[in-house]
């Protein structure tokens, strides 16, 4: 099985840092292939800007 976690909290000591944790923990025990990603570390930028939406249509809608 795979899987996906997606955490957008820019505090590691959170709540929702530790629900995170926890949450890997558990499925990788379980044999989970997970796909991790922490929007505040990897910089992540929500904002779609005009030089952003041309690339992203000159590219296959089958990505």
């Amino acid at each position: 099985m795979k899987g996906i976690v997606v955490l957008a909290h820019p505090d590691k000591n959170s709540f929702n840092y530790g629900i995170y944790t926890r949450v890997l923990i558990k499925l990788e025990s379980e044999g989970v292939m997970l796909f991790k990603h922490d929007l505040y570390e990897e910089d992540f930028n929500p904002v779609l800007t005009k030089k952003t939406s041309q690339v992203h249509r000159k590219m296959s809608a089958h990505i």
